[in-house]
């Protein structure tokens, strides 16, 4: 999450944004200085507006593209600062704190102090999720409805808590700083975009890490679940993974995977998520394996990384000697990796790699790599030094 916003996309779009408003900042004093700010109001409105809602729009795009399973983050595209046309994100959660706001204040003047504080309280707590509904599905019913809000708070448990936790503690500091010195703060104004950067991927993981629950509570991927539930309900499938487990009983693993191929790769390997489900409970664990490989590039077209290095890491934990052969998917999973547990699967799978294909032209280069990893980012000796002997084994085969 820390490194995420470093990339060129975030990198550029934070420091296009700070120099907009730092331009607007030194007209506005300008304008004041001359004609005490009268004709630059209504303008410099607008574009401080229009400068918010480029960065939420961004922040959310963000949100949307981390729980796809993307390990980079997007540009920032020009439409962000159109606020009449685009995605109208902003705008939606500007009506969901308009909607709030006006129930509010409604129930202080019907002198319903405790009701009002209640909702209050319910508004501020469901922020976050209010921002992750936004960003995944666009709709501002959903957005208010207190029930898919709720939801959201249920299924991310912990997380969730965190989540709000650090979104209050981000608030709450660059509000103190404005109060306390509007100087500092703008200084301190890329630390504060970049912690919001870093917020929004967080709840991007969390999306990411909860998609199947939280795509049950909306509409969100209307066909895909049409497709799930279709195929849930349908007895022929339950009798194509019941015939494809008994011949696996009878060690007849091919006549397993034969049956198994036309129902888990229907409809661009729709079904694989599915029928994964069933297999990797099975004893015999060939079939997932199998599949795991054929289903690979999928999620590469996808740009799904962090579930293609999460099945990587499921098959090492099975086959110690799992890896792949396509050297240039090889080579994508390694470009992804961006945590720990992902470099791990990543050095695995490249030391994999050159124990079965020595002869392969990419075999050192991957071991090289891989020892790379082990020395500058896993700080793993050990593994270095096992690279190492590896390395020089291949170079004097």
């Amino acid at each position: 999450m820390l490194r995420y916003p470093l990339h060129m996309e975030c990198v550029s779009g934070m420091l296009f944004l700070c120099i907009l408003f730092y331009f607007l900042v030194l007209t506005a004093l300008f304008s004041y200085a001359i004609t005490m700010g009268a004709p630059l109001y209504v303008m410099g409105l607008y574009m401080l507006v229009m400068l918010i809602n480029s960065f939420f729009e961004y922040g959310l795009e963000v949100i949307d593209e981390s729980a796809l399973g993307k390990a980079t983050p997007p540009t920032l595209p020009l439409k962000f600062f159109d606020i009449l046309q685009g995605r109208g994100r902003f705008k939606r959660q500007l009506l969901m704190l308009l909607f709030f706001g006006v129930i509010i204040w409604q129930l202080f003047a019907m002198n319903l102090a405790y009701l009002a504080l209640a909702i209050l309280i319910f508004t501020i707590l469901v922020f976050p999720a209010s921002l992750l509904v936004n960003a995944l599905y666009e709709d501002f019913f959903e957005i208010i409805n207190p029930l898919t809000l709720i939801g959201v708070m249920l299924i991310t448990g912990w997380q969730y808590v965190a989540a709000t936790g650090l979104l209050f503690a981000l608030i709450l500091s660059l509000v103190t700083l404005f109060i306390a010195s509007w100087v500092t703060f703008l200084f301190i104004l890329p630390l504060g975009l970049y912690g919001f950067l870093v917020y929004f991927r967080y709840l991007g993981l969390i999306a990411c890490a909860h998609s199947d629950a939280l795509h049950s509570i909306t509409s969100r991927g209307q066909e895909e679940a049409a497709v799930e539930q279709f195929y849930a309900d349908n007895a022929m499938l339950h009798k194509v993974l019941e015939d494809a487990y008994w011949n696996l009983k009878d060690r007849r693993v091919d006549a397993a995977i034969k049956l198994l191929t036309p129902v888990i790769s229907i409809g661009g390997w729709a079904r694989f998520e599915a029928v994964f489900g069933y297999i990797s409970q099975w004893p015999v664990k060939r079939p997932a394996l199998h599949f795991i490989k054929l289903y690979l590039p999928v999620l590469r077209e996808q740009q799904n990384s962090m579930r293609a290095l999460s099945l990587c890491q499921w098959s090492l934990n099975e086959d110690a000697e799992f890896t792949v052969a396509d050297e240039s998917l090889l080579h994508w999973l390694e470009q992804q990796s961006v945590s720990q547990p992902q470099y791990v699967v990543t050095v695995k799978l490249l030391s994999n790699f050159a124990r079965q294909y020595p002869g392969h032209e990419a075999s050192r280069v991957f071991l090289l790599r891989a020892a790379e990893i082990c020395q500058g980012v896993l700080k793993h000796p050990q593994k270095f030094d096992e690279l190492q002997e590896q390395l020089r084994q291949l170079d004097s085969a």
